[in-house]
């Protein structure tokens, strides 16, 4: 270890970093702000499992609540050898529910909803509803509420994604009071299933 902060430091010696401003005067306005990403570290929530629950009504809805919870394992991409027979029951009883079921949908049911744990929200100064500036979209972390990301244009290309002029978000002045402030909801009752030990939510 040392050698290696030895031979860095001499590096860095011999061909320093150097970095030049551009430009101090290039205008606020024309700069995109960040997308943001806002992940609920929750993927299942527990109200929305037992609604889905009381309308299968194969089994008690206390069971199908488990055995609806064992979807998370969907976001791992990997399910325990004792888990399969639970899986197969629950596949046979959603096949026998909503005959071809589509899992993208059925996740998305079971998300907790942005509408539930965005609940204020201020952009550029001013309040705005959490509902109209934020959408939900896949990303690497699952089904996420984001703000200022690329937009889908184009009904026909399902990857085709592209910042226009009308969806980029900008701020108007320089601080704090003038970029996004949210106010989160962590719902802490209504976890049923959560990607990782903590509790609250994953900002990216």
């Amino acid at each position: 270890m040392s050698f290696l902060i030895l031979n860095t430091t001499l590096e860095f010696q011999d061909s320093p970093t150097v970095t030049t401003v551009e430009t101090n005067k290039y205008p606020m306005q024309e700069i995109n702000y960040p997308a943001i990403s806002i992940c609920n570290i929750n993927k299942i929530s527990l109200i929305s499992a037992i609604d889905l629950a009381e309308e299968l009504v194969n089994l008690t809805v206390e069971k199908l609540t488990n055995l609806i919870t064992t979807l998370g394992n969907l976001y791992h991409f990997d399910i325990d050898e004792d888990e399969l027979e639970e899986i197969y029951l629950l596949h046979t009883i959603l096949e026998r529910g909503y005959n071809d079921y589509n899992v993208d949908r059925l996740m998305k049911r079971l998300l907790p909803k942005c509408r539930s744990i965005l609940w204020q929200c201020s952009w550029n100064g001013k309040d705005q509803d959490c509902n109209e500036i934020f959408v939900l979209r896949i990303t690497n972390n699952g089904y996420c509420c984001t703000f200022n990301s690329a937009r889908r244009v184009g009904l026909h290309n399902k990857d085709s994604f592209i910042f226009t002029s009308q969806t980029i978000k900008r701020s108007k002045e320089a601080g704090s009071e003038y970029g996004l402030s949210v106010l989160l909801n962590p719902q802490l009752y209504d976890y049923a299933y959560k990607l990782l030990p903590i509790q609250g939510f994953k900002v990216c």
